[in-house]
């Protein structure tokens, strides 16, 4: 193997595969469908109209080497949005907080100090 490319948003292998006993290589695609299967598949090899070993090559190099991290996440994929800049308070509804029914005197307060 010369070289290796792996498209995961078009499930597309592309290989340049070395020939088996020539100082050549072949040109290989195969393109998988969305569940990893294979959908189809091209060989530069003459005899390699249909299947041939440097597709089974390109096939079992992938299977070894491509990972789950090649796959580009759903989370990075930008989306357009519209950006409303807000307050804390505002975007998350949070209400004030009030222990009595009634402002505390300044006395009440230093009381309820001391006695912590």
């Amino acid at each position: 193997m010369q070289k290796f490319i792996f498209i995961a948003e078009l499930g597309l292998l592309k290989a340049e595969v070395y020939a088996g006993m020539k100082n050549r290589t072949y040109n290989v695609e195969i393109t998988l469908d969305v569940d990893g299967q294979i959908k189809e598949g091209s060989c530069t090899y003459p005899r390699g109209q249909f299947v041939c070993h440097h597709m089974a090559a390109t096939c079992l190099y992938g299977h070894e080497q491509i990972s789950v991290t090649d796959v580009q996440c759903q989370w990075t994929v930008r989306r357009s949005i519209d950006r409303v800049t807000q307050t804390v308070e505002a975007s998350l509804n949070v209400k004030r907080h009030r222990s009595a029914d009634r402002n505390l005197t300044d006395e009440e307060i230093k009381e309820f100090h001391e006695k912590l």
